[in-house]
């Protein structure tokens, strides 16, 4: 990811947001995960358990998306 940011940084304003976008998602999906592996998920009801699941799976593919789109800024 470094030599994108490289990349990336004297592109456009769109390209820089999606790359700060990307980034935020990543951090965003670091602290779910670590709640989702943690004891306190278990406080929840089941339904909310399988809501935050499927949120963490969902954001996993948007950010696939994210990566995509970084991918084709830097061809």
């Amino acid at each position: 990811m470094t030599s994108l940011i490289t990349q990336i940084q004297n592109k456009q304003p769109h390209v820089r947001r999606v790359l700060i976008e990307y980034l935020e998602l990543q951090e965003k999906m670091r602290a779910l995960r670590l709640f989702l592996a943690g004891k306190d998920i278990l406080a929840l009801d089941t339904i909310d358990q399988n809501m935050l699941f499927e949120q963490y799976q969902v954001m996993g593919m948007y950010l696939g998306i994210l990566e995509s789109r970084l991918d084709r800024f830097t061809k």
